[in-house]
């Protein structure tokens, strides 16, 4: 019998019926079932602040808002990606989402 192959930190939700992975990766990561080129990506501002230190501060990324990235987090994601069209699977390349100030918006 074969090892199963090695997830990378994936971690499994299921919404709606539909069985996800996720992973934090600076960004959370959401995969459907089938198609990681499909995937979607929430961006909920967190950022190395010290890849940042000697830049003017201009140019430097909005100050990050905490957030702890918990199961309850990823499922609100994939609902409001859901309601704005992503299909995972079935829909061509990925959606990003950015979460800031308690709401999710569609970047692309």
């Amino acid at each position: 019998m074969t090892q199963p192959k090695k997830r990378r930190g994936f971690r499994d939700i299921v919404v709606e019926g539909t069985k996800y992975t996720w992973r934090m990766s600076g960004l959370v990561e959401i995969r459907p079932p089938e198609g990681r080129e499909r995937r979607l990506d929430v961006d909920f501002g967190w950022h190395d602040v010290w890849l940042y230190a000697n830049d003017p501060p201009d140019t430097r990324p909005r100050p990050y808002e905490p957030r702890r990235v918990t199961p309850s987090f990823v499922e609100a994601a994939i609902r409001f990606a859901l309601d704005q069209g992503w299909r995972g699977a079935s829909c061509p390349g990925k959606m990003m989402v950015d979460y800031r100030s308690g709401e999710f918006s569609v970047t692309r």
